[in-house]
């Protein structure tokens, strides 16, 4: 019988959060990624055929289901890029954490395997952090 993790709770992204986060965008050298998943790089359009014969109502759905889809599979390749890349930005990463949930970096770093890991996935599916990475696309 597996048990189920508890992952920390995080506060909102804010402002102050910027710097660290472009920091870690810095040393992990993804510049070029984040600029290709927010500048066009992956298709934000949904296929018209899709939509024919769907009403309005059906369309916006549709629509919107597509680009949900679309925020998974750039979260999920952002974290796939951190999690490989994680050792150059540990240090940053657990800072992050601990100011997000209110904890001390120690307390992160001894986390066990599971609870890091899911707090990792949660901040990864933040909403604000979609956000951050639009704002990041358009400055580089």
């Amino acid at each position: 019988m597996s048990e189920e993790v508890k992952v920390l709770e995080m506060r909102t992204l804010n402002g102050a959060d910027l710097f660290p986060m472009l920091a870690i965008i810095g040393k992990l050298n993804i510049k070029d990624e984040v600029v290709k998943l927010f500048d066009g790089g992956y298709s934000s359009q949904i296929d018209e055929s899709k939509l024919i014969g769907l009403s309005d109502e059906e369309q916006e759905a549709l629509k919107k289901e597509e680009a949900d889809q679309q925020g998974k599979v750039v979260a999920a390749e952002l974290l796939q890029v951190l999690l490989q890349n994680i050792g150059f930005v540990k240090n940053d990463i657990n800072q992050l954490l601990a100011n997000l949930t209110g904890k001390k970096p120690a307390t992160i770093e001894t986390l066990s395997l599971s609870e890091y890991t899911a707090l990792l996935i949660e901040f990864a599916k933040k909403p604000e952090l979609i956000d951050f990475f639009k704002s990041v696309g358009s400055l580089m």
